[in-house]
């Protein structure tokens, strides 16, 4: 091969990296919006998560109660996990209640 068309070569692998590196970054923002934006929200739903079953009359189901501490944890706040998981063992029927040992 010359090198004459060597170069269209070469042009088209640095594009292809170029653009390779630029949807890196792309999504790279984007994860770290996503994080900003999850931080806030569990930020500021940390106190009143665990209280809905009182305040509210709302009572969560395993999965949804689950999901909410995994979150939490996520965020390293594993406090405000273990009250979510505490406040639906208390609002959950004795079937239930059973799995919770394992959630904590």
């Amino acid at each position: 091969m010359s090198e004459i068309q060597a170069e269209p070569e070469a042009i088209r692998a640095a594009a292809s990296a170029h653009d390779a590196i630029t949807a890196d970054a792309a999504e790279l923002a984007t994860l770290r919006e996503l994080r900003k934006v999850a931080a806030h929200f569990t930020g500021t739903w940390a106190e009143l998560i665990h209280q809905l079953p009182d305040s509210y009359s709302c009572e969560m189901n395993c999965a949804e109660a689950n999901a909410a501490a995994d979150l939490y944890r996520a965020f390293g706040d594993d406090s405000t996990a273990a009250a979510i998981i505490a406040a639906h063992a208390a609002t959950d029927d004795d079937e239930e209640r059973a799995g919770h040992a394992e959630d904590q």
